[in-house]
């Protein structure tokens, strides 16, 4: 066996480009060639022109993967080449990078003489509204042009890891077409496309979740007028292609959507190939409407890690991946996925034993009421999996966690530093912070006696009740039956009656008039509630709002209720717990 070392240009861009890697080779005999390679950021395989693959799969600083992959070469001359992105800086949030490059252990000893070049005539923009998700590209008519040189070879600079998942699905889907340059997927989709145009002109591409009524839109909030998802106004920014005869161009990632558009100036025509990818998830094909709604909403943010949304940010966090995990864990006995999260987000453990909020990404946010949540999640999944070697590997992050939130208990709960974030809710929250802390310390409660069984440690079950009773007595209001917010008892929310009940105190009024009320994302608490205290009227009357989004044209669940940014997030997936018709699975539990 060869040893073959990260490559890289021997003058590195700084700017985000596409780098291409080949190496040309003959064989005289049919050959199987095994390959293990790996990228910075992230390579696209082929071989021939042909495509073969790509990866590795998405993962942190901390734990990068590999990718093992064999493929036949016949007699002859044959051209391997890696497509490899880097976008440095704030260019894509959820990839991460250490230094850009690509690596290639070859098994066969056929793979010699590397050689690389930067793409020339392609150029990106940042995305907008589809902030961080993904670069918006030109491709110009000097696409294809560069000049190749010898790689530089460097030293090995991280351990690799074996993939955690199987391979994202490849899938071919039609779209329907809606009038000129316009396709439509009945399914909300997330696809790579091959795009053939023939001609002289210029052609603009474009993505979307759905065309706006108006062209009004909030650029800060990144809403706009959708009414029934029926309007005419499409938002946002154009891939580009200058089409000077033939230009075929594979995406160099994944888009999201109902819609694409194509807008073509001059005389080209248009052929495009769509890929639809996700993680395999089984399909779900009953007659409930909103268990339809939940698996599809699921499936499109269900690819190498958990994400918030396919269109937006496309990031792991923690309060939006255990309710996806709960989704999951009722479709499916396959919960690698979930897995994955675990890993991902302790490998952003900090010092102090604290974890960001979203894992793998290249901002920094701290989240305190994410912290008892993912140690909610760790639960969830130890429920189902308790005899996983990965639990006893990520034990001794979880206490240092746990230790974190143990040593912020203070007189008036748990305080920890950061965004007070709680749930999306109109005044007096504002910016989705409560106006006290007293859900937080609740969550805090919940997390402690989750880590107790887990830890199996005594001690923080006596912990969480002398918090419970700290928060009791500095919160509590029993003329009213309720939990305030915050200290001075004036405000009063559905959030804090919802994980009141949840932690031992089924005296509480879930229903009493004026209380804020949860958003689609900690309506889960809410349902967990009504559940407890059997209040099968409530959990219908909550349900009533999915139906009501379905009405809306939608035919996934939004990020909010109402005004929304994203037409697609999956925290509000977790419904399919509360569903009569949906898919069980065995030993599913909350």
């Amino acid at each position: 066996m060869k040893e073959t070392l990260w490559m890289q240009p021997c003058s590195q861009p700084q700017c985000a480009h596409l780098a291409l890697y080949r190496c040309i080779f003959e064989t005289a005999v049919p050959a199987e060639i095994r390959i293990r390679f790996s990228a910075d950021e992230r390579a696209q395989i082929f071989l021939d022109g042909k495509f073969l693959t790509e990866g590795p799969e998405r993962g942190a600083r901390e734990y990068w993967y590999y990718r093992d992959l064999t493929f036949d070469a016949g007699p002859g001359r044959h051209t391997f080449l890696a497509r490899v992105s880097v976008f440095p800086g704030d260019w894509e949030y959820a990839q991460m990078s250490i230094r850009p490059g690509f690596y290639c252990e070859d098994f066969s000893g056929l793979l010699k003489s590397w050689e690389c070049r930067i793409e020339e005539g392609v150029f990106f923009e940042k995305p907008f509204p589809d902030w961080a998700a993904a670069p918006r590209v030109h491709v110009t008519k000097r696409y294809g042009s560069g000049r190749w040189e010898p790689v530089r070879f460097l030293p090995q600079d991280r351990v690799l890891h074996a993939p955690d998942l199987p391979e994202m699905r490849h899938e071919r889907i039609v779209p329907e077409r809606r009038g000129k340059g316009l396709y439509y997927f009945p399914r909300y989709t997330c696809c790579r496309t091959v795009w053939h145009f023939r001609g002289h002109g210029q052609v603009k591409v474009r993505w979307s979740e759905t065309p706006y009524l108006s062209a009004k839109f909030d650029p800060a909030l990144l809403q706009g007028e959708k009414g029934s998802r029926d309007g005419t106004v499409f938002i946002g920014n154009h891939d580009v292609f200058d089409v000077d005869g033939t230009l075929d161009w594979r995406d160099f990632q994944w888009r999201a959507g109902h819609y694409v558009e194509t807008e073509v100036s001059g005389d080209v025509t248009v052929d495009a190939e769509f890929y639809e990818t996700g993680y395999p998830l089984p399909e779900y094909r009953g007659d409930s409407a909103l268990v339809r709604a939940a698996v599809e909403t699921l499936r499109a943010c269900a690819h190498e890690t958990f994400m918030d949304c396919p269109y937006y940010e496309r990031l792991l966090y923690a309060g939006d991946s255990r309710l996806e995990a709960l989704a999951l864990y009722h479709l499916t006995d396959d919960h690698r996925l979930a897995a994955k999260t675990l890993r991902m987000l302790l490998a952003s453990q900090r010092p102090d034993g604290s974890i960001l909020t979203q894992y793998p990404s290249r901002s920094v946010q701290v989240i305190p009421s994410y912290m008892p949540i993912f140690v909610l999640s760790f639960h969830d999944y130890w429920k189902r999996h308790r005899e996983d070697p990965l639990l006893k590997e990520l034990m001794p992050k979880l206490r240092k966690l746990v230790d974190y939130l143990t040593g912020h208990i203070a007189p008036e709960g748990l305080e920890l530093p950061g965004w007070q974030f709680l749930d999306w809710c109109g005044a007096p929250w504002e910016n989705g912070v409560p106006p006290g802390n007293c859900g937080v310390s609740l969550l805090g409660v919940l997390a402690l006696r989750a880590a107790s069984e887990v830890l199996a440690d005594p001690d923080l079950a006596g912990t969480a009740e002398k918090l419970a009773e700290n928060v009791r007595r500095r919160y509590y209001v029993p003329e009213k039956q309720l939990f305030a917010d915050d200290a001075q008892k004036r405000f009063f929310s559905e959030h804090a009656q919802s994980l009141a009940v949840l932690a031992g105190f089924p005296e509480v009024r879930l229903d009493a008039p004026g209380l804020t009320p949860c958003s689609i994302y900690f309506s889960y608490y809410y349902l967990c509630a009504c559940e407890a205290l059997h209040r099968e009227d409530l959990i219908r009357k909550r349900l009533s709002r999915w139906e009501n989004v379905l009405k809306e044209g939608l035919t996934t669940f939004p990020e909010e209720f109402g005004a929304t940014r994203s037409d697609c997030h999956a925290w509000g997936a977790y419904i399919l717990d509360f569903l009569p018709l949906a898919p069980a699975r065995s030993g599913n539990q909350r």
